[in-house]
């Protein structure tokens, strides 16, 4: 294990401490570790590496990709060599051809990695994803679900550990730590990083506008929000995964994700309105509905299963949710035999 100093020290507590609270150790696993070639990636693959025996992975390998929407990469994929090769970790680089034809770039290429790492995991035997999103992204991305128009109002956050594929968890070590500190631990390092170009332009994307100019603006004048917010993130995003536990305990027991799925009103009226909602979702997305499944479909399913009457309501990706008597059921917008509202 690599000599550690007193930043790394600091660092590995915290990290450990938030796997250890979100039941993700990887004392012993096999590890895939996701590795851009930027600084935040980087200093992942660097903290893996000097995790102590009773933390330490099993194994780790290093998966870097190319999504195949610029060139100029090759400074990128130099610096994730690099690290995989300071520590002697194995390295997979994978290159894509994204399709952008239904969603736009970002959700494309978001969708290409995390089904090629799931593959890639699967093909090396590893039981686990890291990545290197950080307490900054958590802060980000909070305000952009405060923002967003489809969205709850709530802080929205990435959790620390979910599932990726059957046999496979997606886990997020460095939640714990900001920007600044992963700066930190860089250099301590002595590690050199190359930025994707795009991540410097604030006008690219709207994460990049509230990277540049929000986030630095809100810490100016209130030092104290960024870890404020990131701390409701966190404990919102672990009342909603209470809430999706529940909800898929209660859609098992009453029967309601097997085929035709069919949801009987009488027993998902009486819950309290965030554990409908919760409930509501669970099954539109286990019927494979996926991004279909907005705030603005929740409501609407939950206004049909609220009122009396039968009607239909149209979704997204050639769905509809029919209502006929007590039963609420998916179906297609091909079927033209139950009453529209």
């Amino acid at each position: 294990m690599p000599a550690l100093d007193v930043d790394f020290r600091s660092a590995l507590r915290r990290t450990r401490r938030l796997l250890d609270d979100a039941g993700a150790s990887l004392l012993n696993r096999r590890v895939l570790a996701l590795c851009s070639g930027g600084v935040d990636s980087v200093v992942l693959v660097d903290l893996l590496a000097r995790l102590p025996r009773g933390a330490a992975p099993k194994s780790i390998r290093v998966l870097c990709l190319d999504h195949g929407v610029r060139a100029g990469v090759e400074a990128e994929l130099a610096a994730a060599r690099a690290v995989a090769a300071a520590h002697d970790f194995d390295i997979t680089v994978e290159r894509g051809a994204l399709d952008t034809s239904t969603h736009g770039t970002q959700a494309a290429a978001r969708t290409w990695r995390y089904a090629t790492a799931a593959r890639v995991a699967a093909v090396h035997g590893c039981d686990v994803v890291v990545t290197g999103h950080t307490a900054s992204d958590q802060l980000e991305g909070a305000l952009l679900g405060l923002v967003a128009v489809t969205g709850s109002g709530a802080p929205a956050a990435m959790p620390v550990a979910r599932e990726l594929a059957p046999g496979v968890q997606l886990v997020r070590p460095l939640l714990a730590l900001d920007r600044s500190t992963i700066l930190e631990l860089a250099a301590a390092a002595g590690r050199s990083w190359a930025e994707d170009p795009s991540n410097a332009d604030a006008d690219a994307y709207l994460r990049n506008g509230v990277r540049h100019r929000v986030v630095p603006a809100l810490l100016d004048l209130a030092p104290g929000a960024g870890p404020a917010l990131a701390r409701a993130a966190q404990r919102a995003s672990t009342q909603q995964l209470a809430l999706d536990s529940l909800a898929a305990a209660l859609l098992d027991s009453w029967g309601a994700r097997t085929a035709p799925q069919r949801l009987d009103v009488r027993l998902a009226a009486p819950l309290a309105t965030p554990a409908r909602h919760a409930l509501l979702a669970s099954w539109l997305r286990g019927a494979g509905l996926g991004r279909a499944v907005d705030a603005r479909a929740i409501r609407a399913v939950d206004e049909l299963v609220m009122r009396s009457g039968d009607a239909r309501i149209d979704l997204a990706g050639h769905a509809c949710v029919r209502r006929d008597g007590y039963d609420v059921t998916l179906c297609s917008t091909a079927d033209t035999g139950a009453p529209r509202p």
